[in-house]
């Protein structure tokens, strides 16, 4: 999709998502993000470290996927909420439940004409924390769209991740992206900055997403060479 010049900011009331929990300083961490993948079965969500929260925008009840149970419509900042959309198509039925809406700003716009944000509080400072935003619409509207995150500054332009697409053009279910970064704050604010390729129908939205503490958790080569080295371990004592 053709970036467009237009980039101006009009940020948005933000509201903690996860309610209870106190908003301290919001001074936040830059994101490192991954590259956005298509949307295809339940192991799509992320097991590593423990969950902080997992939360679904529609399905009226819990949905557990890959063993992640995501609550239903707990405190979105977007303002309006779009339900029962066509399925994803994915073996998994809890994830395409989970999947069958979004909360949404309610007003369409040109690119890069605003950015949302939502905080993410509960957080630890000195943790490390992987977010996982889920984008899908099933729809054929006839056009695409999608939308760049970004951390940090909590503006377009820093940290920024690729596109995630949800192209409501019925070519595919839509992207899920993962992100991680340190806390220096028990908040994060995470901007979701809309395009569409037709200028004018931009609007931002999201389908799930999960918070996970992964401080503690090793990474996939060392847990690799862990098992290396126990099988070396195991046949020098069998020799």
């Amino acid at each position: 999709m053709k970036k467009h010049d237009c980039n101006i900011k009009s940020s948005l009331t933000a509201f903690a998502l996860f309610t209870g929990l106190a908003i301290t300083a919001q001074a936040n961490s830059d994101i490192t993000w991954s590259t956005p993948q298509t949307i295809s079965g339940a192991s799509d969500v992320s097991t590593l470290g423990t969950t902080l929260y997992a939360i679904t925008a529609y399905g009226g009840a819990q949905q557990t996927v890959n063993g992640v149970p995501f609550q239903y419509g707990a405190s979105f900042t977007f303002d309006s909420v779009y339900g029962g959309l066509p399925s994803a198509g994915t073996p998994d039925a809890s994830y395409n439940t989970a999947l069958s809406g979004f909360h949404y700003n309610n007003v369409a716009n040109n690119n890069f004409a605003y950015t949302h944000d939502s905080d993410f509080a509960g957080l630890t400072v000195g943790h490390t924390y992987q977010i996982e935003f889920w984008l899908s619409d099933t729809r054929n509207l006839g056009f695409t769209r999608g939308e760049y995150l970004s951390g940090g500054a909590d503006t377009y332009g820093t940290d920024t991740s690729a596109e995630v697409l949800y192209p409501a053009d019925g070519t595919s279910a839509g992207q899920y992206i993962t992100g991680t970064f340190t806390a220096d704050s028990t908040v994060e604010v995470v901007a979701f900055t809309p395009v569409a390729s037709i200028n004018g129908d931009a609007a931002g939205q999201l389908n799930m997403y999960q918070v996970r503490d992964i401080t503690s958790a090793p990474e996939p080569t060392t847990l690799a060479l862990v098992g290396v080295g126990s099988l070396a371990l195991l046949f020098r004592k069998r020799k």
